[in-house]
């Protein structure tokens, strides 16, 4: 163990932060999750504002630094989920239907469904992938989702109530069962760091982000 100093995610010091700085902390927290699941293959998945700090830079020559703390719900996850969630990325990027349908082929629990409960679920993982998606490709983002950059606005996407809505409506189905509980980790670290970067306020961009990994 060590001590690691920082500030909270919640304090007034990281709010008063020009936007330009909260924007560079909320992009290293998406690129800290994308290292995550498809670099190290495996998560720390309890993404709770206490597991994060900020280390804020007194020098401008310097960065502001993300901080992870508690790494006692680290999940390993198999080739074959991270392979799955890469081309689930993929089409969420190229905002592609069809290409996430194909995307959720070959995990039990989605081919344990019919056509229209996968068409429901592939629906609900475009809007969840929103924020990676291409803007010039994805023309369902709302205008005042995106600033002058094409950057997405976390603070006014509403997406964590978009995404209950479209969810409640997948769920309804008589046909649908939870997910596995490594899906749910997952989903978990996403959902919170959605959270995050919406009170941070930031803007991110979905070309660095996603790119990388396509």
């Amino acid at each position: 163990m060590s001590y690691e100093p920082g500030i909270t995610v919640v304090s007034e010091a990281l709010q008063l932060l020009p936007h330009e700085r909260r924007n560079a902390i909320g992009q290293a927290a998406i690129e800290i999750m994308m290292q995550e699941i498809f670099v190290w293959g495996e998560m720390q998945t309890d993404p709770n504002f206490g597991n994060y700090l900020v280390r804020v830079s007194e020098n401008e020559e310097d960065i502001d630094r993300l901080v992870l703390l508690d790494f006692g719900a680290i999940r390993q996850f198999d080739g074959n989920l991270l392979t799955i969630a890469r081309d689930l990325l993929r089409a969420g990027y190229r905002h592609d239907q069809h290409a996430m349908s194909i995307a959720m082929k070959g995990y039990d629990f989605f081919d344990s469904m019919s056509n229209k409960v996968r068409s429901d679920i592939a629906s609900l993982f475009l809007l969840a992938t929103e924020p990676f998606s291409d803007p010039e490709k994805n023309t369902n983002i709302p205008s005042e989702c995106l600033d002058e950059q094409n950057r997405y606005i976390w603070a006014n996407s509403k997406l964590h109530s978009r995404l209950s809505t479209t969810a409640t409506r997948a769920m309804q189905s008589f046909e649908f069962n939870l997910p596995p509980k490594e899906f749910m980790f997952i989903s978990r670290k996403f959902i919170g760091a959605y959270t995050f970067l919406t009170v941070l306020d930031a803007h991110t961009n979905s070309n660095s982000l996603v790119k990388p990994y396509l």
